[in-house]
């Protein structure tokens, strides 16, 4: 029965394997990342300069940007550059009265008393942005506009709130897409879907942007607190941005549009990672954007709000692509993510052989083989294929890939160290090499199901960012409340009759019944501090701090090792499993062996954990060497710690024999 279940495990392993690695080929030389700034702030950083903006564009040209995030502009700009003035009938007949003076375009129409308070009048000398404002203010704002384009300077009037009228978007405006082009500089489209509240308007809208070459664009980076379309015009907005062959860009780390889950999967989820960087944060952490999590479009924001805003803005340029550049990065168009992913087949494989890890784990947990096996096979199986049809095929992947990632873990740690207690020797070596084969061999094994928890999400809705990460804190904490019970009755009680009800209630019963000591209380609050900070460290939870000291110890690793190891891998977990196996292995079987166990299980846990990174490039490669720095890093520190106990216990031996 269970050579059959260990066949299904290998075939689906290897199935994943196939797959996780011909993803990882595919993306292998994918080095492109677009490296852009917002045009507003390069017009705001020339202005404090005393410069034109194109002269600050061939600067940041020079060092490195290659393209410019820009939205429509608004009616508010041209108010402030002077283009226009504009202002409320009411303003206007209270400037009439306290003066007696006024525009020759309005002062007939004040003199006739035909100037409404509540209208807003728009002056302006240049006829063309002239008729592009009144047929945008028509368009979007559906409300009544009238014209008067016979003489200088020419008149709107507009139905319309002031405000609403100043903070219209008007379309791009063409001079600066002239000198964007005329930089050589890719434009990032910034659509914003304030006023667009009909499919023409939505249409219109992102036509202007896609109206330009192809060569010329980047990937769409939506400004506001919606898509471009929502809610009632996604389609249309979908079918624009397809024709355009543009991707969609998706802010990591930041409340996302409304709309955008709904957008992507009608754009075929056709979407990238853009990161934004966070002022104050290392120029390094911009760098590990694009190399762990599959960022294509760097935005960086200027820090306008330094002494010599200009000279911060070009070292913070010239270092991100300096540093871009000596990880193999280079400034090219940002384009969509694309895997060969899985095909059914090798899809079909891969669920039976995460059934075949169920069954196999029921059987390490029991140490039986039953009946129960097949079922739990078959239900696991069933279960899985089942979901596709009832729920989505993305959530049906990322439910089989969590699955795994519990599975694997569990597995490794139940089978390879709860489940081969060794005899008792007490010779120090052996019992090291012991240790150090069963930590191999749980390492295998995980790494095994790694394959399958990279392979099952490898579709674009997850490599392009659309997914969120789910099951993150259940892979860290489910493990472990399985683990516990399992490593106490298993090593602590290892002597005791087989478990049954009643000798688990005697047992509970007489923990319970012991006097309460400070040395538990203390023991227990720490344990509590240290499981609750283990969990919120998971998932990049806001509001956990970050020591600088750990930050500069994460660079440090990255220089040296090209990929860091996880901290709770390599300086807790796996030295505390070398302590506790090697402890096991000479026959220990105490609380604090127990204990080192159960603590040293957390880096299978966090292994299983990593491959689940499904936006990390070349997901599968990349976990495994991150685990593999964990895995000796973490054995090198246990060395150290086992070789400073071995010398402790023999100065202590040797101190009792002298007394």
């Amino acid at each position: 029965m269970k050579k059959i279940l260990f066949l299904l495990f290998a075939i689906g392993v290897l199935a994943g394997v196939y797959t996780a690695v011909q993803n990882d080929v595919a993306e292998w030389d994918l080095r492109d990342v677009e490296i852009s700034v917002a045009f507003e702030e390069v017009r705001q950083l020339a202005r404090e300069a005393n410069l034109a903006p194109a002269e600050v564009l061939t600067q940041l040209r020079s060092l490195g940007v290659t393209a410019v995030a820009i939205g429509e502009a608004e009616v508010r700009r041209y108010q402030n550059d002077g283009v226009l003035t504009a202002a409320t009938g009411s303003q206007l007949i209270h400037s009439w009265r306290l003066t007696g003076e006024s525009s020759s375009v309005l002062l007939p129409l004040l003199e006739s008393k035909l100037i409404q308070p509540n209208t807003t009048y728009l002056l302006l000398e240049d006829k063309l942005l002239a008729k592009r404002l009144a047929h945008k203010a028509e368009l979007k704002l559906q409300k009544p506009v009238r014209t008067d384009f016979s003489r200088q300077p020419f008149l709107i009037e507009i139905d319309e709130d002031l405000e609403r009228v100043l903070g219209l978007r008007i379309g791009l405006d063409p001079a600066d897409v002239a000198l964007l082009r005329q930089a050589d500089l890719r434009l990032v489209p910034r659509p914003d879907n304030a006023f667009l509240t009909s499919e023409a308007a939505v249409r219109e809208t992102l036509g202007e942007f896609f109206a330009l070459p192809a060569e010329a664009l980047s990937a769409i980076m939506f400004d506001g607190p919606e898509v471009t379309g929502y809610p009632d015009h996604l389609a249309a907005a979908a079918a624009a941005i397809r024709e355009s062959g543009q991707a969609l860009g998706i802010v990591e780390f930041a409340k996302r549009p409304a709309g955008i889950s709904q957008l992507s999967a009608l754009v075929g989820y056709q979407t990238l990672l853009i990161h934004p960087n966070q002022p104050g944060r290392p120029v390094q952490s911009i760098a590990n954007s694009v190399q762990e999590r599959r960022v294509r479009l760097v935005y960086i924001r200027l820090p306008l709000a330094e002494a010599n805003p200009l000279a911060e803005s070009l070292a913070l340029v010239e270092s991100v692509t300096e540093v871009l550049a000596s990880y193999g990065y280079r400034g090219a168009t940002a384009r969509a993510v694309s895997l060969p992913g899985h095909e059914p087949p090798q899809l079909l494989l891969m669920l039976l052989g995460l059934a075949a890890a169920a069954a196999l784990l029921v059987s390490a947990i029991l140490r039986r083989e039953t009946c129960l096996l097949w079922l739990v096979f078959v239900g696991t199986f069933a279960g899985l294929l089942l979901m596709f049809p009832l729920f989505s095929v993305n959530l049906a992947l990322q439910f089989g890939s969590v699955l795994a990632a519990l599975l694997f873990s569990l597995l490794a740690v139940v089978s390879q160290q709860l489940n081969r207690l060794p005899l008792p020797v007490k010779d120090d070596r052996a019992a090291l090499s012991w240790s150090l084969v069963t930590i191999c061999r749980t390492f295998l094994l995980v790494a095994a199901g790694g394959a399958l928890v990279a392979a099952l999400p490898s579709t674009p809705y997850f490599a392009g960012g659309t997914a969120l990460f789910r099951g993150v804190k259940l892979v860290h904490v489910l493990p472990l409340v399985v683990l516990v019970p399992l490593a106490i009755s298993r090593i602590f009680y290892c002597q005791s009759p087989g478990w049954t009800l009643a000798r688990l209630i005697h047992v509970i019963g007489s923990f319970f019944s012991r006097p309460l000591l400070l040395s538990y209380l203390a023991a227990f609050l720490t344990l509590a501090t240290i499981g609750l900070f283990y969990v919120a460290r998971t998932g990049n939870v806001p509001g956990v701090p970050v020591l600088a000291l750990e930050l500069r110890l994460r660079e440090l690793l990255e220089s040296l090792l090209v990929v860091r190891p996880r901290f709770k891998e390599f300086l807790f977990a796996y030295p505390a499993a070398l302590l506790g196996l090697a402890l096991l292995a000479k026959g220990s079987r105490s609380v604090i062996t127990t204990a080192l166990v159960v603590i040293g299980s957390i880096a299978p846990v966090s292994m299983a954990n990593t491959f689940m990174h499904f936006t990390t490039p070349t997901a599968f490669y990349s976990a495994l060497f991150r685990s593999f720095n964990g895995l000796w890093t973490g054995v090198a520190v246990g060395l150290i710690l086992y070789g400073a106990l071995i010398l402790l216990t023999r100065f202590w031996e040797n101190k009792v024999k002298i007394s």
